[in-house]
């Protein structure tokens, strides 16, 4: 518990000590380029692209670990020496890495399908509702 609280009261100060930069080109500039570039602009129709790619992130990045772990899983069994009970571990490592990687693809599957039947397209087309103010 110190280490954490020593190692978050020094990046603390060393963020607070940070100077500011002002940019001349206002946000075009300072905007990043890509799937992410949209969260700059404030418009309505930048909510739907914004989730959507966020959503499609989180579905690479957990793919890429459940695959790290299964490949661990069969290094394991490689490594294991035919001790049943290390064989038995990296087996159970191996059959959830692929469980996750399954529940990874169904909801990914699972999420498109009932966007299409309730918006009739894609993640990207969802727009915010808005009053409008006459």
């Amino acid at each position: 518990m110190k280490k954490i609280i020593v190692f978050a009261s020094s990046l603390g100060a060393v963020l607070s000590l940070a100077t500011p930069a002002f940019a001349t080109g206002g946000l075009g500039s300072i905007c990043p380029q890509g799937a992410f570039g949209n969260l700059c602009g404030n418009s309505q129709n930048a909510f739907g692209s914004t989730i959507s790619s966020f959503l499609t992130l989180i579905f690479v990045v957990s793919a890429i670990i459940a695959l790290v772990f299964l490949v661990l899983g069969g290094i394991r069994w490689i490594t294991s020496q035919g001790d049943a009970k290390n064989v038995g571990s990296a087996r159970d490592q191996i059959i959830n890495s692929l469980i996750g990687l399954g529940v990874v693809f169904i909801s990914y599957i699972l999420i498109n399908v009932i966007l299409y039947f309730f918006t009739g397209g894609s993640l990207s087309q969802v727009n915010i509702p808005t009053f409008n103010a006459q």
